[in-house]
């Protein structure tokens, strides 16, 4: 996957700043950090924010492991295009899947427009969380890498990665390739895989 150039940080604020209703605390400086640490991609319009946990981690009322990728923001430039479900499954196909952890994210319970794009990209509610002292309630949302199995098929003159489905997990829509298990950033800053608010489809 591609990953943000600081040059593009500007561009990249610009874009959660057109949705204060969505991403009300997004700073610069807080992008620029991800940014330095290759953690936000920005992709085909498309910017994913995320970590992955050195240690368990407390969340809400969920033990999150050592690990884990923790998806902090998805907004798509150009929403209802669904260029923003077909990348975020490039996101779990290529960083979360080699990295070995599963993938987790948080959510506010009004935001019924994200609750229904994770759950149709196969996320389930696997705790609760709360915000502002108590006042403002969320999901927490989860899915296990290890349910899903990678295996290759042969489709018309190239073989094309497909999933088999042995959990919940829908398969992605996209053709798969097969990502490295080891971080690396090319020249043109793509990236391979590692170690929320939404406003995506």
């Amino acid at each position: 996957m591609r990953l943000a150039k600081p040059s593009e940080l500007k561009t990249i604020y610009r874009l959660f700043s057109t949705r204060r209703d969505v991403f009300p605390h997004v700073r610069q400086d807080a992008l620029k950090r991800r940014i330095e640490a290759r953690q936000c991609i920005f992709e085909d319009g498309v910017v994913i924010t995320f970590q992955q946990y050195r240690k368990r981690t407390r969340v809400g009322d969920l033990d999150i492991p050592a690990g884990s990728i923790m998806l902090h923001q998805i907004i798509n430039s150009q929403q209802g295009n669904g260029v923003g479900g077909r990348v975020f499954d490039r996101f779990f196909a290529e960083i979360v899947v080699p990295s070995g952890g599963d993938l987790y994210l948080t959510v506010r319970t009004e935001n019924t427009v994200a609750c229904r794009f994770y759950e149709r990209h196969g996320m389930r509610v696997a705790g609760k969380v709360s915000w502002s002292g108590g006042t403002i309630s969320g999901h927490i949302y989860g899915t296990a890498v290890e349910k899903y199995s990678l295996s290759i098929a042969n489709v018309g003159p190239e073989g094309v990665e497909k999933w088999e489905e042995d959990g919940k997990r829908s398969p992605p829509r996209p053709p798969l390739r097969r990502a490295p298990c080891s971080v690396r950033a090319t020249g043109d800053g793509r990236m391979g895989a590692q170690q929320v608010r939404t406003s995506a489809d």
